[in-house]
């Protein structure tokens, strides 16, 4: 794998490294593009801070940290501009307004929370929580299909994420209509290498099973928190054994969508 679309650095609250060491970290492992989707700045309701993402004032300096680097770096790696976002219906278009004065060339889909973050009349729960609901199962994955249909993301990071404890065969129905509408919509889903490290409920192998047997296409997501994940081997091998296991079609350089249009 020479291409990883999938990292964070310090700006998100969560991550630790700086651009430049992801960088020098990728050239020496022979990565050719490398990708930054920093968990993005949302201008949700006033008043409302994340303490996962970075802050809307903070945009402008990871944009020209990254057009620096990419300048310095140029004759060694191909270095994107992007963002890891959620899809909140209510605050799209503000979202995408903050995008296009700004050079961001794409967006990766991560379904942590469904509904409007931090609104009150919104059916917001975390993808995380245990749930055995077959409400919070439907409308994690009509979320995940609306942001699909916006045509503005590259990649559906960890589709698998959300918790469901519940019926199984409501799980492989839900999941299976996540896929089909991805594979429709020519956008790669994610087996998610964070997931892996870190000993979480996904990659979900029933799911994996499901997207093998539709012939979904899927991407390695290294979902870097920190230099030494950009390119780590013993990872990937992990992560392409989990798609050989389940016939599911890996591939590497991604097509980019630019989100701005």
């Amino acid at each position: 794998m020479r291409c990883n679309y999938h990292n964070h650095t310090y700006r998100c609250g969560h991550a630790c490294g700086m651009e430049e060491d992801y960088i020098r970290k990728a050239i020496a492992e022979g990565i050719y593009i490398l990708g930054f989707s920093d968990h993005s700045p949302y201008p949700l309701r006033d008043g409302y801070v994340s303490y996962s993402r970075m802050g809307v004032d903070e945009i402008d300096g990871y944009c020209q940290t990254l057009l620096s680097l990419r300048e310095k770096y140029k004759n060694y790696i191909d270095i994107k501009i992007g963002f890891e976002t959620e899809y909140y219906p209510k605050y799209f278009d503000s979202l995408l307004d903050l995008y296009r004065p700004r050079p961001i060339e794409y967006m990766i889909y991560a379904g942590h929370f469904i509904g409007n973050e931090g609104d009150d009349d919104g059916f917001t729960f975390c993808a995380f929580d245990k749930t055995s609901d077959k409400a919070k199962m439907k409308a994690y994955v009509d979320n995940t299909i609306a942001a699909i249909k916006t045509r503005r993301y590259s990649i559906i990071a960890h589709p698998d994420m959300i918790n469901f404890v519940g019926d199984l065969d409501y799980y492989r129905e839900e999941s299976a209509r996540l896929i089909r509408c991805a594979k429709e919509y020519g956008v790669p889903i994610e087996i998610n290498l964070y997931g892996m490290r870190d000993g979480r409920h996904y990659p979900n192998d029933e799911f994996w099973k499901i997207a093998g047997r539709l012939g979904a296409s899927a991407t390695l997501g290294f979902d870097s928190h920190h230099e030494k994940h950009v390119a780590d081997g013993n990872e990937i091998v992990r992560g392409l054994r989990l798609a050989d296991k389940f016939g599911v079609n890996v591939i590497d350089e991604v097509k980019l969508v630019d989100p701005k249009f």
